[in-house]
């Protein structure tokens, strides 16, 4: 399984702001994208979601950007990513690396299997559920 990566340790407080659609026009945005293109299905919300105050820092980058270079545009590919999508990014991940290998699932050894999820995972994290952490 994946080893504890750095940033762990750090709880997560919910700063309480409803999740708001990034205004796509101030952005480089590809819709849609590369998880949905993949299979993976938003609910509620789309991948072009955060909290306003992310928002804000966003647009502020942005504009200071234009001030560097006229025209240039921040690239956003995600934002808001459910822990439904990252389970599916994780498991469309594995199926992807065993048919890469020309392998068959029900096939490979244990060995193998751990062997592809130490790959998965040094791309993707653990989904998690726990809200209080990344």
């Amino acid at each position: 399984m994946q080893k504890p990566r750095p940033y762990h340790h750090i709880p997560i407080q919910d700063s309480g702001e409803p999740l708001e659609e990034i205004p796509l026009d101030k952005f480089a945005v590809i819709s849609p994208n590369t998880y949905q293109l993949a299979g993976a299905t938003y609910d509620r919300y789309s991948p072009y979601y955060l909290r306003q105050g992310a928002i804000d820092r966003l647009l502020t980058a942005q504009n200071y950007l234009q001030t560097l270079q006229l025209g240039w545009k921040l690239a956003i590919f995600d934002a808001y990513r459910p822990v439904t999508v990252q389970q599916f990014m994780v498991d469309y991940t594995f199926r992807e690396l065993i048919q890469t290998k020309g392998w068959q699932q029900e096939d490979i050894t244990p060995e193998q299997t751990e062997s592809l999820w130490e790959m998965v995972y040094r791309i993707w994290a653990v989904p998690n559920q726990n809200p209080a952490t990344p």
